[in-house]
């Protein structure tokens, strides 16, 4: 097996922590799903059908927050909290969207956000002003892959910036940022991440060094960053049996992740259920439980969310509107405000507050993210 390439084990466990596993043919998790109700939402992609994929949040040290959002047939645009647009990059099909700040790059130090540009094949990378939303070209770094879907941004315990990058055939690049090449930012290719069918949604928790990858029929997956091991875990994996799957969270396609961090290690792990348009909740820590779902119903003059691809999620205290921290999801079918006339795609914006309080998340584990 080549050092460069990782082999993604197909499972018969539904739930893997930590050496130990729950059989398909044990009882399932109870599912339980919960409503909650949108509190904002940005206006509308200008790109008509399916254009709208997949957000990133930077909050700002002034508290300030700034969403990021693909149109993944014209560009990158940036949104303000009341879900005005501020900025747009034209930089043609980009579908996923990833920042992290404090990064090096060019002789400078920001905050950058990256997108996987599905034409040139690469990963486009922008310095987001923290001031004004606005985003500037930073370079790119090239991709092997046929068409890059997928992409996340994340750090390993040295501090060391990675790209991961994935396309349709189940193909997922890691580049590792390293020292400056004749004054230039340097990517290696470091490995290859084989699935056995297409992923597209992916999330690297920092703290823990832990890479997430949703494979669209196949359920949840979990790597390091670094590692030289050639397997994954599995945590919430699609059973084959068309009949078991009813019983279970996950509806494919899996789609987006976000995580909700509670101090070193400790936390939430959302996942968009495209299949069923509802979001389910696993624990971080332990058994990784399954502690319940939840879907975005019609609230006011904002509408519910439906099919959706991309989410992104923060735990920062933005304003009194997101008291404890703010969830953004792509929102597949996205009516006017009388609930009736269809739009374009949006971002739809969900106070996290309402999903712990709906699911109880403080009272499951004692900790609140």
């Amino acid at each position: 097996m080549s050092n460069s390439r990782w082999h993604f084990k197909i499972a018969i466990s539904y739930f893997l922590a930590a050496g130990a596993a729950t059989s398909l043919a044990a009882e399932p998790p109870v599912r339980r799903v919960v409503d909650v109700r949108a509190v904002g939402e940005t206006v509308p992609v200008t790109s008509d059908g399916d254009s709208a994929d997949d957000p990133a949040i930077w909050v700002t040290p002034k508290g300030h927050a700034w969403i990021l959002g693909t149109d993944k047939k014209a560009g990158l645009a940036v949104y303000d909290l009341e879900g005005s647009q501020v900025a747009f990059v034209p930089c043609g099909r980009v579908n996923n969207v990833d920042v992290r700040g404090g990064v090096m790059l060019d002789g400078k130090v920001g905050v950058l956000a990256a997108g996987t540009q599905r034409d040139r094949k690469t990963v486009e990378f922008f310095w987001l002003d923290e001031e004004t939303g606005a985003l500037t070209p930073a370079g790119h770094v090239a991709t092997g892959l046929a068409e890059p879907y997928g992409m996340a941004l994340g750090r390993d315990a040295a501090g060391n910036l990675s790209v991961f990058a994935g396309d349709k055939s189940g193909r997922t690049e890691q580049h590792v940022l390293g020292p400056a090449k004749d004054g230039k930012p340097h990517w290696t290719l470091s490995r290859i991440i084989s699935m056995q069918s297409q992923s597209e949604g992916m999330i690297c928790d920092d703290r823990t060094g832990i890479f997430y990858i949703a494979e669209e029929s196949g359920g949840v997956w979990t790597s390091p960053i670094t590692s030289a091991e050639t397997t994954a875990v599995g945590l919430a994996l699609v059973p084959k049996d068309p009949a078991a799957a009813t019983h279970y969270p996950l509806t494919p396609d899996v789609e987006g992740l976000a995580i909700a961090p509670a101090g070193a290690s400790a936390g939430y792990l959302v996942v968009s259920s495209q299949g069923d348009s509802t979001f389910a909740v696993f624990q971080l820590e332990g058994s990784r439980q399954y502690v319940g779902s939840f879907r975005i119903v019609d609230g006011g003059s904002i509408d519910g969310v439906s099919e959706t691809d991309g989410i992104e999620l923060v735990t920062t205290p933005i304003t009194s509107k997101y008291p404890r921290g703010l969830l953004v999801v792509q929102d597949g079918s996205n009516l006017a405000s009388d609930l009736k006339s269809p739009q374009g795609q949006n971002f739809k914006y969900i106070s996290w507050a309402d999903v712990e309080s709906a699911l109880g998340l403080a009272s499951q584990t004692g900790v609140k993210p």
